[in-house]
């Protein structure tokens, strides 16, 4: 936003996870056009009196505490510590996936780059206290299109800091007089926002569009079924396929109008059979659930006009289908007094019987070829809902694949170690935490989601 001095601006940041939800200002800011001065340029890299820090599953436990950082945002390479003047010196980089010109164009400094630059902060933080960025004051970028960045951190007792990136050369990339931060408990980074808006379902709306009556349609009703439920289902499809069929065949533009009521057997039959059809013949078939209410049968004209494929009419009142989010009114709650717990029913028959229940799976002691795995992403299989409905022959539990964070490893385990991202076969993988055997799980490629390798 323009304020009144032409080389200022006033800026806001505000987001939403769906259209019909309200804006949600997360930062305001000023950005200002000024002639500054870049300091000089560095010469000697590392210094020689900064003591290096072992970075050696730094992301890894960083991701235990509940800063996950993806493939593309693990850009810190080396570190240093310098006590006589309390600075940490690091080396960042984008990754190989991102680090040519083609990924830096359009920014003055790449997202990951920047966000790299503040990893040395978090990187030797004992866990228990986790500092992050709230307020940047003096920003400075002084040059566009770096892939690789030294940076010096200054770091004042409250947590107040300012930052300086040079490029290999030495030469200044951007600058931060003044970086306030503010500590937050690693376990709201471990919580997990409850999702409400992710689920859909068929709903149907008013039409309220206003168009000419289509002058002409041909209109074919679909009988509903007798005594014999069966042979009249099929007799009654078979006849309004031919009837289709013959349509279709003429040589003609005008529509099909099909009445079929949804609630009976043959009509369900003919709507599976006609949304076919529709996909195969646009705009030539309009499918309709009506009450054939005189008003009804007078809609019939502006519903074909409207273009609509599929409608419900009732008293003259035209709704269409839609998809529309829904939210979770019941959410599975787990259970309060149970450190870990899976997914399972109170009584096989129905989903409505799905349930958490307690796990031992947090806290039982590790056997041979064991690992304890946090669950981030599970595969969910028709298997499952066989077997929550009673279906599936034997004894079986919910949950086979998953992927997640090794948090504890069997005595013999040498390969892996907690923090490692792993995904494979689970026993009762709809879980928060599970123990896998060794022998059915792999270390998840760099480049992939926890979605991805579930």
């Amino acid at each position: 936003t323009p304020t009144h001095d032409d080389n200022t601006l006033d800026l806001t940041i505000h987001t939403r996870t769906t259209p019909d939800q309200p804006w949600t200002a997360h930062a305001t800011g000023t950005l200002t056009r000024a002639n500054t001065a870049p300091p000089s340029p560095q010469t000697t890299w590392p210094p020689t009196d900064a003591e290096p820090i072992d970075l050696t599953g730094t992301y890894q436990r960083l991701a235990t505490t509940g800063l996950e950082y993806g493939p593309a945002f693990q850009g810190l390479h080396a570190l240093w510590r310098r006590d006589s003047d309390n600075r940490l010196l690091a080396d960042v980089r984008l990754p190989d996936s991102i680090d040519n010109a083609d990924s830096t164009d359009g920014y003055g400094i790449h997202p990951a780059l920047l966000d790299a630059t503040l990893h040395a902060l978090v990187a030797v933080s004992d866990g228990d206290e986790i500092r992050l960025p709230f307020a940047w004051t003096g920003v400075t970028l002084h040059a566009t299109g770096a892939t690789k960045l030294r940076v010096e951190l200054d770091i004042d007792d409250d947590g107040t800091l300012s930052l300086s990136a040079t490029d290999t050369s030495g030469q200044p990339v951007v600058t931060v007089d003044s970086l306030t931060t503010r500590p937050i408990d690693p376990a709201q980074l471990r919580a997990r926002p409850r999702q409400t808006d992710d689920l859909y379902a068929l709903d149907w709306l008013p039409w309220s569009g206003s168009v000419s009556p289509t002058p002409e349609f041909e209109r074919y009703a679909v009988p509903t079924v007798g005594d014999d439920v069966l042979a009249d289902t099929h007799r009654i499809t078979t006849e309004t396929l031919t009837h289709v069929q013959q349509h279709l065949a003429q040589d003609t533009t005008t529509p099909l109008v099909i009445e079929a009521t949804h609630d009976d057997l043959a009509g369900a039959a003919v709507w599976g059979l006609i949304r076919t059809a529709q996909t195969e013949h646009p705009n030539r078939i309009v499918l309709v659930d009506t009450d054939n209410h005189p008003a009804s049968r007078d809609a019939l004209a502006s519903l074909v006009a409207s273009g609509e494929p599929q409608a419900r009419i009732r008293n003259g009142a035209i709704t269409v289908p839609r998809l529309t989010t829904t939210a979770v009114a019941d959410a599975l709650t787990p259970p309060a007094d149970a450190d870990a717990w899976h997914l399972d029913t109170s009584e096989r028959g129905t989903l409505k019987n799905l349930t958490l229940v307690p796990s031992d799976s947090a806290t039982r002691p590790l056997g041979p070829h064991e690992v304890r795995v946090g669950v981030r992403a599970a595969g969910l299989n028709f298997r499952d809902v066989l077997i929550a409905l009673g279906m599936y022959p034997g004894e079986a539990t919910m949950g086979s694949e998953a992927s997640g964070i090794v948090l504890d490893i069997g005595p013999d385990i040498t390969d892996l170690t907690p923090g490692d991202r792993v995904t494979g076969l689970f026993p009762d993988a709809l879980a928060n935490v599970v123990v896998a055997d060794r022998r059915t799980i792999t270390p998840i490629p760099t480049s992939w989601s926890y979605t991805d390798a579930a």
